[in-house]
């Protein structure tokens, strides 16, 4: 995303009628380190949310960061959506627990307030626990693959989060650095996924839709190739419609959508978001 993709958004936006009602996903994010994966995350939490202020809707931020990454201190988010909104302003941050969860979701005052999770050593059975008292919201979860390990059913309120995300109209966003982290028993629930490079050779049968991950993964890699000397913010990715074995790639402010057949269409990232 560049700054005149966002001020193509932004003129999509300033059509869209208020109170209108706005869809929620669960996203999934892949890609090796350094490839602006935390970037790419906060910039559509930016969107989405700028959709909801549009549409009049509640939409908060809830960031899991008990390992206090730089990326989501108020000088990261802000770094981060600049690259697509220079006059952007953060509505509200605040540091919290996870025993604070339920308050945060429950205040009538901040209804735009980006919330981060910071207990040491927090558990993220117990964040994913009280994230679903939360309704409205954006939230994020950073190195899925380090925190939820062995066997999946051990962390069923990880599962809870992403099977009740369209009940408590919450887009979540996992972010992974490989596929094989993901348990086969979660892919049945992204709608959404943000594909960048990964380092992975070999894809699990486990993988659904298999095909289009793989396809993805080769388109990236190949513009990564011809490019010179790119920089994280000008690396290639993909964003993905898995149930409907779609891929779009960013074209001079457009996104390029496939089909299944190869057909080829343009749409607007703000309706990648609220299809």
């Amino acid at each position: 995303m560049d700054y005149h993709l966002y001020k193509r958004i932004q003129e999509a936006l300033s059509n869209s009628p208020p109170n209108a009602e706005q869809q929620a996903f669960n996203w999934l994010v892949v890609g090796a380190q350094k490839t602006a994966k935390t970037t790419t995350v906060l910039q559509l939490a930016y969107i989405i949310q700028a959709m909801a202020m549009q549409k009049k809707l509640i939409k908060k931020v809830l960031i899991f960061d008990p390992m206090w990454h730089e990326s989501f201190e108020p000088a990261g988010i802000r770094k981060a959506i600049g690259f697509i909104n220079p006059n952007f302003v953060l509505p509200n941050y605040k540091v919290i627990t996870v025993d604070d969860i339920q308050s945060y979701g429950a205040s009538k005052e901040d209804y735009y307030c980006w919330a981060v999770v910071r207990d040491r050593g927090s558990r993220v059975q117990d964040f994913c626990q009280e994230a679903l008292t939360v309704k409205n919201a954006i939230t994020i979860l950073d190195d899925v693959g380090s925190r939820i390990t062995g066997n999946v059913r051990n962390f069923p309120q990880y599962i809870d989060l992403l099977a009740y995300n369209r009940i408590n109209c919450n887009d979540v966003f996992l972010i992974y650095h490989q596929y094989k982290y993901v348990p086969p028993s979660f892919w049945q629930y992204f709608q959404r996924a943000i594909i960048k490079q990964s380092n992975e050779q070999k894809f699990s049968d486990d993988i659904y839709p298999r095909d289009l991950y793989i396809q993805a993964q080769k388109e990236v890699t190949l513009e990564n190739k011809e490019r010179t000397f790119p920089n994280k913010m000008n690396l290639a990715y993909r964003i993905l419609l898995p149930n409907e074995n779609l891929s779009f790639k960013e074209d001079n402010g457009y996104f390029i959508a496939t089909d299944e057949s190869g057909n080829e269409y343009l749409l607007l990232q703000d309706q990648i978001i609220d299809l």
